[in-house]
C-alpha cells in the first residue's frame, strides 16, 4: 500500500514485481523535485547507481543528499515493498552494509529497516512520486532502459577519434599513480616482496577486493618468504588458513587429503600466531566457481612455489628488455598462468567440498594473468628500474602498457563506454592503457559526478535536483 494513502494495490498492482522498480529507479521515472524519505528527511539524487548482480545492493556508487547534507555516495536496494528488507535476509547479511537507501514501491514495514549492525536505512516509497498508475507505468517502460541521466544529456565524448587521445593520458595518469606508489613501498621492501603482496592482493577483485588486500597486508614479507621455500602446501595453507577459508574455519571436515594436509600444515602457522580474517570476510554470492576466493589463493600458492617472485621479477624484466612491448605483453602473462595438473585438487573442486561436474579450467587463466600484469607488474617493474637508475626498464615496462592488448571486460568499464561514447563499442578502448583510462576517469571524476574536471569531456555540468 501507498505510505500516504493506505490504499490497498489494485489487481494489476499485484502483478507487479521488484524488476519494475528497478527500472523506474534507473531511468528516474517520478517526480525527482521534493522526495522525501518515509521518516520526512529530505532527499536529494544526484546519481542513482550503477545497476550490479548480487551480492550487496542493487545499485551501486549512488550519489545522494540526505536532508540537505552533505554528498553521501552508496549502495541502493530496491524491493516491491519494504518488508522484502528483512523478508529476504539483509537486515543479517554484510554485504549490505554500504546500502545508503531503500527504494520501494509502497512502504509496508511495520518495524524499522536496518542494516545487519543495527543502524537504520532510509526507506523512499516511489508510489508517492509516480505520475501516473503503477500498472500503466510498468506498460509503458521498456524492458532495457539507457541509464540516467545518459539518457536525457548524451554522451560524454561521443566521437570515438577524439576520446583516445584524452583515455590514454588518463590511462598513462593511472600507470604514474602505481608507479609512484610502488616507488615509496620500495624504499621499505624489496621489489620481490612486493610482488608477493601483489599477486596475493590480485587474487581478490570486485567484492572480494577489500578481503584479499587485508590479507596481503597482514601477511609480513618474511612468512611469505619461508613459506615460499617451505613448498607449496606449506604456501598455500599459509595463503587459506590466514584467510580463514580451510575446512575447520568454516565449520566443515575436509573432504580429501589434500585437504586434510593443508589443515595439517596450517597448524604451523597458526601456532607461530598467525590469526585468520574474521569469518564470512570473504563473498561467494554471485562469483563464478573458477573465481571462487580458494581456488583463486590455490593458484597464487601454485605459482609462486613454482616460480619465487624473485625469479619472476627478474623474467619479466629480462622479457622487457629483449622484446618488443606487444610479444613482452604475452610472455608477462604466460609466466603467471597456472593450470591445474590431473592430481591437483583444484582440477575439480573450486571450494572446499564443492565439486564442479567438469574438469575447471587454470588456477590463474590468461585473462587474469593479463589484468595482473597490467595493473601490478608493469607499475612495479617502472618502479624498480627507477630505484635501479635503469631508465631503459622504466621505459619499457611503460611502452608495455601503453602497447598492451586489452584485458578482460568488467561492468565498469562497459557503464563507463556508455557514459563516455555512448554505447558499448569496445573499439575505442582497443588498449589496456585506454581500458585504465575510463577507470581512471571513473575514480577521479565520474563516479562523483565531477564534470567540470572530466579528462574526457567535457560533458555538461552534473544534473542535480534542487
Amino acid at each position: 500500500m501507498s505510505a500516504r494513502s493506505g490504499r490497498a494495490p489494485s489487481e494489476a498492482e499485484r502483478r507487479l514485481d521488484e524488476a519494475f522498480v528497478a527500472r523506474l529507479w534507473r531511468a528516474q521515472r517520478f517526480r525527482r523535485e521534493r522526495l522525501r524519505t518515509a521518516d520526512g528527511l529530505p532527499l536529494q539524487v544526484v546519481y542513482p547507481g550503477r545497476r550490479r548482480g548480487p551480492p550487496g545492493p542493487d545499485f551501486q556508487d549512488a550519489l545522494l543528499v540526505f536532508g540537505g547534507a552533505d554528498l553521501q555516495r552508496g549502495g541502493v536496494e530496491v524491493h516491491l515493498r519494504s518488508a522484502d528488507w528483512a523478508r529476504h535476509g539483509h537486515d543479517r547479511d554484510p554485504a549490505y552494509a554500504a546500502t545508503l537507501l531503500h527504494v520501494v514501491l509502497w512502504h509496508d514495514a511495520r518495524v524499522p529497516v536496518r542494516r545487519h549492525d543495527g543502524s537504520p536505512v532510509p526507506t523512499l516509497a516511489l508510489a508517492d512520486y509516480l505520475e501516473a498508475p503503477p500498472a500503466a507505468l510498468a506498460a509503458a517502460l521498456p524492458a532495457e532502459l539507457p541509464e540516467w541521466p545518459l539518457a536525457e544529456r548524451g554522451a560524454c565524448g561521443p566521437d570515438p577519434a577524439g576520446v583516445i587521445q584524452r583515455l590514454e593520458a588518463a590511462g598513462l595518469a593511472r600507470f604514474a599513480e602505481r608507479q609512484a606508489r610502488y616507488a615509496a613501498a620500495l624504499e621499505a621492501q624489496g621489489g620481490p616482496d612486493l610482488l608477493a603482496a601483489g599477486l596475493v592482493e590480485a587474487a581478490g577483485y570486485g567484492v572480494n577486493r577489500e578481503p584479499a588486500r587485508a590479507l596481503a597486508a597482514r601477511l609480513a614479507a618474511e612468512t611469505l618468504r619461508a613459506a615460499t621455500g617451505a613448498g607449496r602446501v606449506a604456501l598455500e595453507a599459509l595463503l587459506l588458513g590466514a584467510a580463514g577459508l580451510l575446512p575447520s574455519q568454516r565449520g566443515r571436515v575436509p573432504d580429501a587429503p589434500a585437504a586434510a594436509a593443508l589443515e595439517t600444515a596450517w597448524a604451523r602457522w597458526a601456532a607461530e600466531g598467525i590469526s585468520p580474517l574474521a569469518a564470512g570476510a570473504w563473498r561467494f554470492v554471485g562469483i563464478r566457481p573458477v573465481a571462487a576466493p580458494p581456488r583463486r589463493l590455490a593458484g597464487v600458492a601454485h605459482l609462486l612455489a613454482r616460480t619465487p617472485a624473485d625469479r619472476l621479477l627478474a623474467d619479466a624484466a629480462r622479457a622487457l628488455r629483449t622484446l618488443a612491448p606487444r610479444p613482452a605483453a604475452r610472455a608477462l602473462a604466460a609466466a603467471l598462468v597456472v593450470e591445474p595438473d590431473a592430481a591437483c585438487y583444484w582440477r575439480d573442486h573450486w571450494n572446499f567440498g564443492r565439486t564442479s561436474a567438469r574438469p575447471l579450467p587454470a588456477l590463474l587463466g590468461p585473462e587474469r594473468a593479463a589484468e595482473v600484469v597490467v595493473s601490478a607488474l608493469l607499475p612495479l617493474l617502472a618502479a624498480w628500474g627507477e630505484a635501479l637508475g635503469d631508465e631503459a626498464l622504466t621505459a619499457a615496462a611503460r611502452a608495455c602498457y601503453l602497447q598492451h592488448p586489452p584485458a578482460g571486460d568488467n561492468e565498469r568499464l562497459r557503464h563507463m563506454r556508455r557514459q563516455v561514447l555512448g554505447g558499448a563499442d569496445r573499439a575505442a578502448t582497443g588498449t589496456a592503457c585506454r581500458q585504465q583510462g575510463l577507470l581512471h576517469v571513473y575514480a577521479t571524476t565520474c563516479g562523483w559526478r565531477r564534470c567540470g574536471a572530466c579528462a574526457v569531456g567535457p560533458g555538461p555540468a552534473p544534473v542535480t535536483v534542487e
